[in-house]
């Protein structure tokens, strides 16, 4: 797995391009499936800024 050769959208473009804008969502939803089953580590908890989803 990795990134694309695409250059980063900016701002701008993804507010007014509809192109640009379907591709990031898409994009995007793609990468927040393969992120929702994972769970944080021990050593994420013990970072002070870390915030357990029920408190």
């Amino acid at each position: 797995m990795g990134t694309t050769p695409i250059e980063p959208v900016d701002f701008q473009q993804f507010v007014t391009d509809p192109v640009w804008y379907r591709w990031v969502w898409a994009r995007n939803h793609a990468t927040w499936r393969l992120l929702e089953p994972l769970r944080p580590t021990r050593g994420m908890w013990r970072w002070p800024g870390w915030r357990r989803p029920d408190c």
